[in-house]
């Protein structure tokens, strides 16, 4: 699943609903304030966005929508060629029972920045970085800094792929 062609400007987070427990709105807020340092950076958020929900406002208000890339239904496929190409993958989750799209980042071999959002940080371990949940500068202070050490990043990447592999495979 492992792919090194990487779009160095992008991101991505995905929302299984547009609902405040999954903290689309932080990652929103990040995304503005990382546009600051890097203004050819995009957002590719795979998720329903309701088109009142609080995200799709906030989305409008930070005029943002023209470096936003929605995407909802996607294939398997598709899906695995996104996390491919996202150079950092965010889960501003506030709560999750496991995470998922943090675990299938990992496995595709990109770097995850999570919060502290219920069992993300049992599914990073160190080989992400964590936040508090709830906190946009964290996340976005997080992201830069992967953006600007590609050689962190990298180790990121291979430990987070190692990890999936050795500890949530169905081998393991």
């Amino acid at each position: 699943m492992q792919n090194r062609a990487k779009d160095p400007n992008r991101i991505m987070i995905t929302a299984s609903s547009d609902t405040a427990l999954k903290g689309v709105i932080f990652a929103i807020e990040a995304f503005s304030l990382l546009r600051k340092q890097f203004p050819d950076l995009r957002l590719r958020l795979i998720g329903k966005l309701k088109p009142e929900g609080e995200a799709q406002k906030l989305i409008n208000r930070l005029d943002l929508a023209p470096a936003i890339d929605n995407h909802s239904r996607v294939s398997q496929e598709d899906l695995v060629s996104y996390y491919n190409e996202a150079s950092v993958f965010v889960s501003p989750s506030l709560y999750e029972g496991f995470g998922l799209p943090a675990a299938e980042a990992m496995a595709s071999g990109t770097a995850v920045v999570v919060t502290t959002g219920g069992a993300l940080p049992e599914v990073v371990g160190q080989d992400g970085i964590v936040v508090p949940a709830g906190d946009s500068k964290a996340l976005a202070f997080a992201v830069a800094d992967l953006l600007n050490d590609p050689e962190h990043r990298a180790g990121l990447e291979q430990k987070g792929r190692d990890r999936i592999v050795n500890e949530f495979s169905w081998a393991a």
